[in-house]
């Protein structure tokens, strides 16, 4: 899968979702005719969503105005987000946005992947995150540490 600068500001699933939800909006919109394919567009994307979405028109050489090749572009994008790996976060508060990217910056680096982070808030984590990845559960949180240093 190509990882295109669409991609970039995908951090959690929620943000997939939302693209997701945007590019099939556009795709149903895009033969209706009540409004341009620029006005629809200009409504369903917001700012810089918005220009990464031109931006990858222009890369694939599609005129904003070919609602065709705009259609097949929009499914290219939904076939790769759905390839997009996921990695589940369990913290015991939702870190900012800026704490995710670098976190999700890091797994990205290591896996080679694009991925994004399925966040789950847990009360009962007093401190750091436990990961899963494909069932594969990393814990480094201080209730681990503890059992790590008892079991020793």
């Amino acid at each position: 899968m190509s990882v295109h600068t669409l991609y970039s500001q995908l951090i959690t699933t929620k943000d997939v979702g939302v693209l997701q939800n945007r590019l099939t909006e556009l795709k149903q919109k895009i033969y209706s005719g009540s409004k341009t394919l620029d006005q629809y567009i200009s409504e369903i994307f917001i700012n810089d969503q918005r220009s990464l979405f031109y931006n990858f028109l222009s890369e694939k050489q599609i005129e904003s105005l070919d609602p065709v090749r705009i259609e097949e572009a929009i499914d290219e994008l939904l076939n790769n987000i759905s390839e997009i790996s996921v990695v589940t976060l369990r913290v015991a508060f939702f870190p900012g946005r800026e704490v995710l990217s670098q976190v999700l910056t890091i797994i990205q680096e290591a896996s080679k992947f694009k991925t994004v982070l399925d966040i789950i808030v847990l009360d009962q984590i007093i401190g750091g995150a436990i990961f899963e990845y494909n069932g594969i559960e990393f814990a480094e949180t201080i209730e681990e540490k503890i059992e790590r240093g008892v079991s020793q």
